[in-house]
């Protein structure tokens, strides 16, 4: 579990966890959120030793902690997992998932970068 009791930890036939992914909380509103929610009641985190760690959710918390928890939670697992699958969007989430992307690069581990494309073609020209 992590500093926020909402990581979704799984391990594989060898008690290896595999893979981390970062996105909102499953219980959010927007449409990752539902995706990993189906995601997650499917099966596919336990059949994949996904370990699932929300860096948002919908809530009134404050962001910036939320932020920092996760980045932590993150950082402690990094080393005994393989790859990295991260989901972003435009503007902040770009921003905030960066950090995750850069930690796991710095760390050497197979990164999957997911962008959804909502606004993000405006977003990237916009640098």
């Amino acid at each position: 579990m992590n500093f926020l009791g909402t990581s979704y930890m799984v391990r594989n036939k060898t008690g290896e966890r595999s893979i981390i992914m970062i996105g909102p909380s499953p219980e959010g509103l927007g449409g990752v959120a539902r995706v990993v929610a189906l995601w997650q009641r499917s099966g596919l985190f336990e059949d994949n030793s996904i370990t699932y760690l929300p860096s948002v959710d919908d809530g009134g918390r404050n962001k910036v902690i939320l932020l920092f928890k996760c980045l932590a939670d993150f950082f402690a697992r990094l080393p005994f997992n393989r790859l990295v699958y991260i989901h972003t969007a435009s503007f902040n989430s770009f921003y905030r998932k960066s950090l995750f992307l850069f930690l796991a690069i710095f760390f050497r581990k197979k990164v999957v970068f997911h962008i959804h494309p909502s606004y993000f073609y405006l977003f990237i020209t916009a640098f």
